[in-house]
């Protein structure tokens, strides 16, 4: 008996670990930062997806399917003459941190001829 209970027991709680059981995050922040400036990004995880236009200030939203992104991470907004940085650290990472599925994405919007540097510890940037 004592083995059968094990047995339901350990995928019930790997489902626990492994699905998010949260909705989603959505930050938006917009930054200063005029054409021809130079803007950063460095994110320990994530995908990036950059676009530019005629409009001046960077524009940055992050969207995670978790609720919990804002205590996973931590976020930076720098700003100065001419260069405007996004800093993203993740504060615990692990097995069971992978196993949850977890989903982060920024999307950002940049003046034309301003200077990028991408970094991301995972996922796509375009």
């Amino acid at each position: 008996m004592m083995t059968l209970s094990c047995r339901l027991l350990l995928p019930a709680l790997l489902l626990a670990v492994v699905l998010p059981a949260r909705a989603g995050t959505r930050i938006e922040k917009s930054l200063r930062l005029e054409p021809g400036g130079r803007f950063i990004l460095d994110s320990s995880a994530g995908s990036v997806t950059v676009s530019g236009g005629p409009a001046s200030g960077a524009r940055v939203v992050i969207t995670s399917n978790r609720d919990d992104m804002e205590s996973r991470y931590t976020l930076r907004y720098e700003e100065s003459p001419g260069l405007a940085r996004v800093i993203a650290e993740k504060k615990a990472s692990g097995l069971l941190e992978w196993l949850r599925g977890e989903s982060l994405h920024f999307e950002v919007q940049l003046p034309s001829r301003t200077q990028l540097e991408v970094q991301t510890g995972g996922g796509s940037i375009s």
